[in-house]
Parts: structure tokens; C-alpha cells; sequence
């Protein structure tokens, strides 16, 4: 970030001698630096990145293939999300869940306030 801010320090110092052309371009200055850096290095500082998080993304394709291949049911519970919040629940199959409930009451009233239900849920 030296680098960054030497260069610009020294485009400020040289080309901004009361010039009121210049004032007005001070400002973008730091975001072409910067630009102009990180496209000298995005190529290395990735390729380092691959390298050391490599393992990382083996396990995130291994496990999305595997995520794929299950039913939305399942992967919720694969993944922990309480089962009250699953649309169709394996136990309660004939009971609908909490989010299909509130579907259904929202088809019914569409014009209830957040109050009222709100105070049907306590």
C-alpha cells in the first residue's frame, strides 16, 4: 500500500501547481493507482491463492456434488435448519409446518395488519 500512496502523493505534488484542471482531477487519482497496481498483480496473487486454498475448494466441489445429488429435504437437514422451518416435514407429514401455515393464513386474509398476526401467534 506504499507504493499506492507514494504515487500518489508524487502525482499530487507534480502535477497539481494551482492548476484548477488538475484539482478537479486529484480525486480519481488513488482509484487509478490502484487500478492500475492490482492489474499488474491480480495474476500472482491469485495463483497464490489457488495454491493455498486448495484443499479448501477440493472439499466445497466434493461436497456440492454431493449436496446435488440429495432431495431439498434432505439437504436441510444436512445442513441443520430446524425442522419447523422445512415445508414438509418427514414426521408430520399430514400436519402442515409453521411456513405453510402462515401461507395459508396469508391466502385467507391477505389484508391482516402484522399485529393481529403477530398476536395469533402467541
Amino acid at each position: 500500500m506504499d507504493l499506492v500512496n507514494e504515487t500518489v502523493h508524487a502525482f499530487n505534488s507534480e502535477y497539481n501547481l494551482g492548476n484548477d484542471k488538475a484539482k478537479s482531477l486529484m480525486p480519481f487519482c488513488r482509484p487509478v493507482v490502484e487500478k492500475y497496481v492490482f492489474s499488474k498483480l491480480y495474476d500472482k496473487l491469485f495463483a497464490m491463492y489457488a495454491v493455498k486454498n486448495e484443499i479448501d475448494d477440493r472439499l466445497f466441489v466434493e461436497r456440492s456434488a454431493l449436496i446435488k445429488q440429495k432431495r431439498p429435504e434432505d439437504v436441510m437437514t444436512y445442513l441443520g435448519i430446524n425442522k419447523k422451518f422445512l415445508l414438509r416435514s418427514h414426521a408430520d407429514a399430514g400436519r402442515p409446518s409453521m411456513v405453510e401455515s402462515m401461507m395459508i393464513e396469508h391466502q385467507e386474509n391477505p389484508f391482516r395488519t402484522e399485529a393481529e398476526q403477530s398476536k395469533d401467534h402467541l
